[in-house]
């Protein structure tokens, strides 16, 4: 592995100094930068470590969802009561990325800049909704999170800037969700597909809420596919087998992957039509529980 300079400023306007020189990049966890590194994929002389700088690490309360700091670890995330109370689809998410020592070290930042098309923690994100707090030489600036990752590998990140964590809003209350992940590989493996359903039904048990979110088959573009003509279909209605048929359907229609050594093109679009099916049902059938004993 080639050698650069780790410098560990203890504030952030330090921080955002050090990446205003040439070849400087943020790491997190290192779980993906590292490798980049030591495969000569990357050339960097300055590695910048934000984790000396107070106020980053932390998961707090943000109206009715909670906020996530850049150097967050996402075990921190799997073992908050917080989050699992608020945001049960990234806990469930979270805990599909990777193992145990994976999730240890990763941090919500370096996660989300990664962009990853296939990454378990951005699907959740964009199910859920949020905003990402970003700083650099201008000052603060806040974007969505559904504009924050621009194609594979790619956010909306400018030169000098860094993320210092995520607002989440999280479903409606009495929402349920699901989160399914369908590899070809170890357990572990990124997923072939994933799914990520959203449902908050009324009190006569019509769909008030929904969202529909697609992970890896969004073709050239690789970001999360939510599949908006899925959600419109159902808003106001009862969600009935026939219309999860037909947002399946949908889905299905929407989805552009690409063949790779995890499968071809033809498989995942199967995938798709049969994990929306199964995670929409799965956060019907916690939403109907709900209403029987709300």
């Amino acid at each position: 592995m080639q050698k650069f300079h780790l410098l560990e400023p203890i504030s952030l306007d330090e921080a955002l100094g050090v990446l205003a020189k040439e070849d400087a990049r943020v790491i997190g966890g290192g779980t993906a930068l590292v490798v980049l590194l030591r495969n000569r994929l990357l050339s960097l002389r300055y590695v910048v470590s934000l984790g000396k700088i107070p106020g980053l690490r932390i998961i707090e309360p943000c109206g009715d969802g909670v906020y996530l700091g850049a150097c967050t670890r996402l075990r921190d995330i799997e073992g908050s009561a917080l989050v699992a109370e608020r945001l049960p689809l990234l806990r469930t998410a979270v805990g599909h990325i990777g193992n145990v020592r994976v999730r240890a070290a990763a941090m919500v930042g370096g996660t989300l800049c990664e962009a990853d098309y296939q990454s378990d923690f951005s699907l959740a994100l964009v199910a859920l909704g949020g905003r990402v707090r970003v700083r650099g030489g201008r000052g603060e600036r806040v974007i969505p999170i559904e504009d924050f990752y621009l194609g594979p590998y790619t956010t909306a990140l400018e030169a000098g800037e860094l993320v210092t964590g995520i607002e989440i809003d999280g479903a409606p209350r009495g929402a349920s969700s699901a989160y399914l992940k369908h590899v070809t590989g170890p357990v572990t493996d990124r997923p072939c597909v994933a799914v990520a359903a959203v449902v908050g039904l009324d009190a006569a048990g019509r769909c008030a809420h929904a969202r529909l979110v697609l992970g890896g088959v969004n073709g050239v573009s690789s970001r999360p596919l939510r599949v908006k003509a899925a959600e419109d279909l159902v808003t106001g209605d009862k969600i009935t087998a026939k219309a999860i048929a037909d947002m399946s359907a949908i889905a299905y229609r929407e989805a552009d992957p690409a063949s790779d050594l995890k499968a071809p093109a033809w498989y995942k679009k199967q995938m798709v039509r049969l994990f929306c099916r199964r995670a929409l049902e799965e956060a019907l059938a916690q939403g109907s529980r709900s209403l029987a004993t709300g």
